[in-house]
C-alpha cells in the first residue's frame, strides 16, 4: 500500500508553534517600545 521511496515529511506543530510565539512576541515590544519612545507627532490616535 505504501512505498518506502516516497518521502513524507510532516510539520512538527512543536517548533512552529514556538518559533510562531516568539516572532509575535518580538515585534509586539517592539511596537509597545516604539510607542514609549515616538515623539507625539509620530503616535497613532488616541481613542
Amino acid at each position: 500500500m505504501t512505498d518506502p521511496n516516497t518521502a513524507t515529511h510532516s510539520l512538527r506543530i512543536g517548533p512552529v508553534g514556538n518559533s510562531l510565539s516568539l516572532l509575535l512576541s518580538i515585534t509586539y515590544l517592539l511596537c509597545v517600545g516604539f510607542g514609549l519612545l515616538a515623539p507625539e507627532q509620530m503616535r497613532m490616535y488616541e481613542a
